[in-house]
């Protein structure tokens, strides 16, 4: 009995020692294997790029990762902390490869100004192929040339300043439904219900769709879920992050589409309005691109106001100070009530009279960006930064790493509104802006925001409401957001 158990404790260590020697051997042998493979797939980019035009210049530094998925793994899991780590290995300028494109990155007020102002010569806006695959073609972002100008110009004239005055009240509504909800929770998760007081914004000052249509179809459920996978690898296979796009996609279509009937029984919003025309006037006629459009105008009001906002309760929640100066500032500029849900006390003179408002708003824009960064598509090879950008690549101007790195901005690192009392009074000899490419959290030129004044407006009229409304804290102080 002895012997028997004595052999069989002796047998069963030795198979145990023995698989675990044989991966670790086959690790070792696909580990040259996997460098191999990485150096094969950024030779093949280095060597096919044409120099012809510029002999003497060299790609930037960087590295391109494994072939198809490039980098984009390391991208997505890191977020914001992977273009950090970068910066700091390669600099300004740099390669990558990610969402299935040769990339380059690019910081800083020069090289970003030579980017944009070179729209349509240079470069010319390109998405990764995901984002334009799920926004699709009928939206004013992923339009070009005669389309996207018709399409700017009438939208841009739906944000009039008197479009926007009209529409406060019906903003203020919103903030305000959104946040009688809140006390009674005790204590919430601040981007959740961000999200959704944004979404309700859209829905309602936007496109005219009441509370109760999107709430009976979970539309805001769905919609979460289209943005969440609105950047992923663009393979249509069932598990991926793409499959589960489209299909909310689809669902957000069909939303649409049972909802248009009800809104074209009474006067469209201004921006409905314009929008329409703009199809008119640029000769889109298909259905699907008509509720592309209107998913566009959705996206675009949603995702600067719900990030953003987020930020802006996380700053001010830590600096008792800036909360403060709000509240002073606020009780001087508005007629004095019960608190929070004063109906139509608002007017968009009245918020943006309120310098202090303004500046802590751009703070926020300026340390937490809404988009990280811009993309175009390289029309021919060019120049930049002292390295060779190829003709086809893509280019991402990057608008954190600028607002982070900018001399402009003294101890860039730090949320400090009161530098901008300081900042909006400074220009050039020639009157020019010093801050213009330094700051641009809504792009520049043609392809800038068009719904900036819109989402500042949301914003401001938020934090009106949260700072004399209630009395918070928050309950992670330290608390972060983590950034693509």
């Amino acid at each position: 009995m002895d012997s028997v158990t004595s052999n069989s404790i002796f047998s069963e260590p030795s198979i145990f020692l023995v698989i675990p020697t044989v991966v670790s051997l086959s690790i070792l042998c696909l580990l040259p294997l996997a460098s191999w493979i990485r150096w094969a797939w950024q030779w093949y980019h280095v060597t096919i790029v044409s120099r012809e035009e510029f002999p003497d210049l060299q790609l930037p530094p960087g590295t391109m990762g494994y072939p198809v998925v490039g980098e984009t793994i390391a991208f997505l899991k890191k977020g914001s902390q992977f273009y950090k780590e970068k910066m700091e290995q390669y600099g300004h300028v740099y390669k990558t490869h990610l969402l299935g494109r040769p990339t380059i990155r690019a910081m800083g007020a020069d090289n970003v100004k030579k980017i944009l102002m070179g729209e349509n010569t240079l470069v010319t806006s390109h998405w990764p192929t995901s984002v334009r695959l799920l926004l699709g073609s009928g939206s004013i972002s992923q339009s070009s040339g005669h389309v996207h100008k018709v399409r700017r110009k009438h939208m841009m004239h739906a944000f009039s300043r008197c479009t926007l005055d009209d529409m406060t009240n019906v903003i203020q509504n919103c903030v305000t439904s959104c946040m009688h909800e809140w006390p009674a929770a005790g204590r919430m998760y601040a981007y959740p219900e961000c999200k959704r007081l944004a979404f309700t914004a859209a829905a309602r000052a936007l496109l005219g769709i009441e509370p109760h249509h999107f709430e009976q179809s979970q539309m805001h459920e769905t919609f979460c879920e289209f943005l969440k996978n609105l950047m992923t690898i663009p393979y249509n296979i069932p598990g991926f992050g793409f499959r589960k796009g489209i299909k909310a996609k689809t669902r957000l279509l069909n939303n649409i589409r049972d909802i248009l009937p009800d809104l074209e029984k009474r006067p469209y919003t201004p921006v409905m309005r314009a929008y329409y025309d703009s199809t008119l006037g640029s000769g889109t006629e298909t259905e699907t691109e008509i509720l592309e459009g209107v998913l566009d105008l959705l996206f675009a009001g949603h995702e600067t106001v719900a990030s953003t906002a987020t930020n802006c309760l996380m700053f001010v929640g830590q600096r008792p100070d800036v909360m403060d100066k709000l509240r002073e500032e606020i009780e001087r500029t508005l007629p004095q009530g019960d608190g929070c849900c004063q109906t139509a006390d608002l007017s968009y003179a009245r918020v943006n009279d309120m310098k202090y408002l303004n500046y802590v708003i751009k703070e926020v824009l300026r340390v937490c960006p809404p988009a990280g960064a811009g993309f175009r598509k390289a029309l021919k090879s060019f120049e930049l930064g002292g390295y060779l950008v190829p003709k086809g690549w893509t280019i991402m101007y990057s608008i954190r790493e600028t607002h982070h790195t900018s001399p402009v901005f003294e101890d860039a690192a730090s949320f400090e509104p009161d530098r901008w009392a300081a900042l909006t009074q400074t220009s050039d000899d020639d009157g020019h802006d010093l801050a213009k490419f330094h700051y641009l959290p809504f792009g520049y030129g043609a392809r800038s925001c068009i719904g900036k004044m819109y989402a500042q407006l949301v914003l401001k009229v938020f934090l009106v409401e949260l700072v004399r409304g209630y009395d918070w804290r928050l309950e992670n102080p330290g608390a972060e957001m983590r950034d693509l």
